[in-house]
């Protein structure tokens, strides 16, 4: 598999798809982040980018963005970011740079572990 087969597969509720700046600036981010994960040489297959978005108590609304690398990750990486910042080339920027370096610790992590349950089932025989 080459860096070429990579693909971020965003999705996003209703609630910003009807919102042309709100969805324009929920692409790009996903775009930045793609860049991100392309630019690091690392090979995932697919990351599944989910974002919801929250109006809560005020009119300016917080987005989330959910990131895994498996389906149904019961624990997958979450950042929030307002319009302001999603309307900010190099935050953003820096923001995908985050979420994606937490990822790979996400991700580490999990692989010790599988590899941790692999070598003491081994071990036990």
């Amino acid at each position: 598999m080459s860096i070429s087969d990579f693909a971020v597969r965003p999705s996003f509720p209703q609630q910003v798809t009807s919102n042309t700046e709100w969805y324009r600036l929920a692409q790009r981010a996903t775009d930045v982040l793609s860049e991100e994960v392309r630019n690091s040489g690392v090979v995932i297959p697919a990351l599944v980018a989910d974002w919801t978005i929250a109006l809560g108590n005020s009119a300016t609304p917080a987005f989330e963005l959910s990131l895994s690398d498996t389906p149904n990750d019961p624990h997958p990486v979450r950042a929030q970011f307002t319009l302001d910042r999603l309307r900010d080339d190099e935050a953003i920027r820096q923001d995908m740079q985050r979420v994606w370096r937490q990822l790979l610790r996400h991700r580490s992590r999990r692989q010790a572990e599988s590899i941790g349950m692999f070598i003491k089932g081994h071990a036990e025989e």
